[in-house]
This record gives C-alpha cells, structure tokens and sequence, in this order.
C-alpha cells in the first residue's frame, strides 16, 4: 500500500512541475 501511495505521489509531482515548467515557458496559466 505504501508502494502505491509512493507511486500516486511520484506521479502527482512530475505532473505538476510539468505545468508549472510549461507555464513559466509559454507565459501562460492553464
């Protein structure tokens, strides 16, 4: 259960630094 958690919060991360990547690259906030 541990490992899943892990794993959503992984996820969760890199999804949101890819948002705020693309949004401080193009200027915009989605």
């Amino acid at each position: 259960m541990n490992d899943y958690i892990a794993l959503v919060v992984l996820a969760v991360t890199y999804i949101g630094i890819g948002v705020l990547s693309m949004s401080i690259i193009t200027g915009k906030w989605f």
